[in-house]
């Protein structure tokens, strides 16, 4: 017997199951979503379930329940969800919950707080203690600006273009990114852009690069970061005013957040002395 959780909030859905014991028995990983990534799919959910059964040596009809984590817009995406768990007729029963509530629950014991999350977007929610639900950010992947792994991204290629070009200050993703991408040079990256042979995700994926350029120093890596850092600090106060809270706890998700340790740094040092949780 054993129970599965679902983080929805992203591109690719990421599945957890438990047993009974709350030990993990196993994870995977799926694309449940359409294009847009809005609406969920059947064959592309049934796969992921069935996928991880295959994976764990388990069946549906031993799971206990489902808790299925939503990201933005929770009030207006739980009818169409309910309606999608509803006619797949699921052997147990599924729990749609708030991703942001459940976040904030887990490490304070309580709702109110703020929730932060950086990864191909960014965006972030918080509670007041009048259960009011708030949320900012979101600009999507054109509009953004650096302020997600997508935008972090974008900035890092142009960083090095204009320092390929003279027009700016020498740095160390100019070899980095080609060599991340197995390109000959900066304006081989350029190109593989614009002909889309190097899609969303794959740009998501030099934070990495700028995670490394900035721990040896580099200037263009670091002003990048602490752009980003800057303005989820100017979220977190602006999230904080809209639920009334008299003291911040902040709790933060997604894969800029997971995996730059000098960002995290950043945020720490313009945080202070607001109360932060930052796993």
């Amino acid at each position: 017997m054993y129970y599965l959780g679902i983080d929805a909030s992203g591109a690719y859905a990421r599945l957890c199951g438990l047993d009974t014991d709350m030990r993990i028995i196993g994870k995977h990983t799926g694309l449940c979503f359409g294009e847009k990534g809005a609406e969920l799919k059947r064959d592309g959910f049934k796969k992921l379930l069935s996928e991880f059964n295959r994976m764990t040596n388990t069946v549906l009809n031993d799971c206990l329940g489902l808790c299925f984590g939503v990201g933005l817009h929770m009030d207006k995406k739980r009818p169409a969800m309910e309606s999608f768990f509803e006619d797949l007729a699921l052997p147990f029963r599924v729990h749609i919950a708030d991703e942001a509530a459940l976040m904030l629950c887990a490490q304070f014991k309580q709702k109110d707080g703020v929730a932060l999350f950086c990864g191909q977007n960014s965006w972030g929610v918080s509670y007041g203690s009048q259960d009011g639900r708030f949320e900012a950010g979101n600009f999507g992947p054109v509009l953004d600006d650096g302020l997600s792994a997508y935008g972090l991204g974008k900035s890092a290629i142009r960083a090095a273009l204009l320092a390929f070009d003279g027009c700016a200050e020498k740095t160390a993703l100019v070899d980095l990114i080609p060599a991340h991408y197995k390109l000959s040079d900066i304006n081989a990256v350029k190109n593989a852009i614009n002909k889309k042979n190097i899609d969303n995700k794959s740009v998501c994926a030099l934070v990495s690069v700028i995670n490394e350029a900035a721990a040896a120093g580099d200037a263009a890596a670091r002003n990048i970061q602490t752009r980003a850092a800057r303005y989820f600090c100017d979220l977190s106060v602006a999230l904080s005013k809209k639920a009334q809270l008299e003291k911040i706890d902040i709790v933060v998700a997604g894969s800029v957040f997971s995996n730059g340790s000098f960002l995290h740094l950043i945020f720490c040092f313009y945080l202070h002395p607001l109360q932060s949780s930052l796993p």
